[in-house]
């Protein structure tokens, strides 16, 4: 009982252990032996004190220690200097932990390879007479890694540094990433509002996996992990990956939509589907034929089917070739609505199924792959790459189900891994890629619409005559960052900020406050096409400025004939021209005719440029 009370009231009242002992035994005449002489002495002169009410027979003798005296400061003082000029080099993807309220901050300093390069490093710059700590003093003077961890303790922090590991996080910044993450919140939001009656679906390809040849298997994942094996067992590799085939992962994340907005949206079913990259390569129509096999094994279809992908090739809703798969899913399955978002440029780890590739990860390390032999393998040693092999399968037909069906092993392998693997409490489960005839089948939604369409169509170019599907595309679809059949695009509320969904949901919007595309619209080179170095090429002529003696490209959107060069070569010669004028200007009309075609940059200043 009287550690109990000591131990608790220590800790709220800050009291001294030996007054706490005094009040017990005066509050339950407690007449224990103290445990140690030193305590006794203590406890007998705090009764004294109590009694004759003189705190001062009492005082802490800490107070007289000053401390040891510190003969190591200027060596700190050159740990910072050398800390200082080194930061900037840091590879670590955040060079700085905030650790205090006032603005205090750990440096990542991974200049440095290790303590002994950091004490060698600033030992240099140390003269004779200044002492010199020892390289475990040294390394308890870094702030901790963990500062929760045990080791801890022991460190000091007086440097305000530590070691980390370089982390492969860098991203590119862009001026959309805003706009994207708010249409990325404004997804989420509708999916809470009409939760009952929406699929939201994130869909992401895993990084390829290689198969070694017969005989000779190799990593499935480059980042290996220790893992256990039995002390007999040799656990080996090939020692390259070079390798002539791959299998790749297609992830759909079918995610449980919370009640609320502050809920996890990184829940739900995890389908895996395994594919040849030789003769099964990603593409929008094959995802979403996936999609359809996937949702046939659901309960209900839901009326709406939310989408979130990257903006890759097979994933980006700007390309032609992945809204016209999407058109012929929402015919397929006689939805209300459908709308497909994409994550900002660079920034593809926003995607919720990109979580999940951590997760595949478990299955996939310490695996060897290896393919089976087959009765083609004459042929397949003369094709060096995937563009080879696939020419032979067009020559030979035999040769494609051959390769499919070396490569069902390491699949079924993996698949029995994966399907080991669980999101919370969710199993994996396994879709079969998507065969040819299920495409035609998905495809022949389209035809409903545009019977003229055909596969090749995947181009904004090669629609330019189809009416019909034109018609569709207009009347039914906003083709935005989102491809969307009810468009609702984030609206500002101020310069930097964007409006809640709810006060957007309902209103019609547009997409005048996309940055990228804003700073498009507001380009001041008086051009009707970018000017780029091909447009330069294109008429191969420079003129001079009278003002600032410089030389500036002449610009056309196609490549000008011989006659027009000559004529424009003519008109420059009686041409007086300086930086900002444009040839629009020119009142004489025989001369405003050659000029039709051919531009100068208006943005140009003499006084910015000189």
């Amino acid at each position: 009982m009287r550690r109990e009370f000591v131990h608790s009231f220590a800790q709220v009242t800050n009291s001294k252990p030996a007054l706490l002992r005094e009040a017990y035994r005066r509050l339950t005449g407690d007449r224990s032996a103290a445990s140690s002489l030193t305590e006794a002495e203590v406890d007998a002169r705090v009764a004294e004190m109590l009694e004759l009410e003189d705190p001062d027979l009492i005082c802490d003798l800490r107070v007289n220690n000053a401390g040891r005296p510190q003969e190591y400061i200027v060596f700190l003082e050159k740990c910072q200097q050398y800390i200082e000029r080194q930061v900037e080099t840091a590879v670590d993807d955040r060079r700085h932990d905030p650790t205090t309220s006032d603005g205090d901050v750990v440096t990542h300093l991974a200049t440095a390879m290790n303590t002994r390069h950091l004490y060698d490093s600033v030992v240099k710059d140390c003269g004779d007479g200044i002492p010199t700590p020892s390289i475990q003093w040294l390394r308890l003077q870094f702030w901790p890694r963990r500062c929760n961890s045990l080791s801890a303790t022991r460190q000091k922090g007086t440097l305000r540094i530590k070691f980390m590991v370089q982390a492969r996080q860098f991203r590119k910044s862009h001026v959309d990433v805003h706009y994207a993450s708010s249409l990325f919140r404004y997804q989420k939001e509708f999916a809470v509002k009409f939760r009952e009656y929406c699929s939201y679906i994130s869909c992401d390809d895993k990084h390829t996996i290689k198969v070694g040849e017969p005989g000779f298997p190799v990593a499935s994942e480059e980042r290996v992990k220790q893992v256990l094996v039995d002390m007999n067992t040799k656990f080996q590799v090939g020692d390259h990956d070079f390798t002539k085939f791959k299998l790749i992962p297609s992830v759909h994340l079918d995610i449980a939509i919370p009640e609320d907005i502050q809920g996890s949206f990184y829940r739900g079913k995890v389908h895996v589907g395994l594919k040849d990259s030789c003769f099964e390569s990603s593409s929008g129509l094959r995802h979403m034929t996936e999609l359809r096999q996937i949702m046939e094994h659901s309960d209900t279809i839901k009326p709406m089917l939310l989408m979130y992908t990257d903006g890759g090739p097979d994933h980006r809703t700007t390309y032609l070739s992945v809204q016209i798969p999407l058109i012929a899913y929402f015919l397929d399955k006689d939805l209300d609505f459908l709308c497909a978002v994409r994550t900002p440029p660079y920034h593809s780890w926003k995607n919720p199924a990109e979580r999940i590739m951590s997760i595949l990860n478990c299955a996939l390390q310490s695996v060897g792959l290896m393919r089976t032999s087959t009765d083609k393998e004459e042929l397949l040693k003369k094709c060096g790459n995937t563009t080879e092999i696939r020419k032979l399968a067009e020559d030979n037909v035999s040769v494609k189900e051959s390769i499919q069906d070396l490569l069902q092993a390491p699949m079924s392998m993996l698949e029995g891994l994966i399907m080991n693997l669980k999101l919370k409490e969710d199993q994996f489960s396994i879709f079969q890629a998507s065969k040819s005839d299920d495409m035609e089948n998905l495809w022949a939604n389209i035809l409903k619409i545009d019977p003229t369409m055909t596969r090749q169509c995947t181009t904004k170019k090669s629609i330019e005559k189809k009416q019909l599907f034109n018609k569709f595309l207009e009347t039914h679809c906003r083709i935005r960052h989102m491809f969307s059949i009810k468009k609702c695009d984030p609206e500002p509320s101020r310069p930097d900020h964007y409006k809640p969904f709810d006060d957007v949901y309902g209103q019609k919007t547009s997409e005048k406050h996309r940055p990228s595309l804003v700073q498009r619209n507001q380009s001041n080179h008086g051009m009707p096409f970018s000017p780029s170095a091909q447009c330069a090429k294109n008429v191969g002529i420079v003129v001079q400025c009278q003002d600032c003696d410089k030389w500036r490209c002449l610009y056309s959107k196609k490549k000008i004939s011989r006659k027009l060069h000559g004529k424009v070569e003519s008109a420059l010669e009686d041409l007086s021209y300086t930086c900002g004028s444009v040839f629009s200007d020119l009142e004489d009309e025989e001369m405003r005719g050659v000029f039709d075609s051919v531009f100068v940059k208006a943005s140009l200043d003499p006084r910015l440029l000189r």
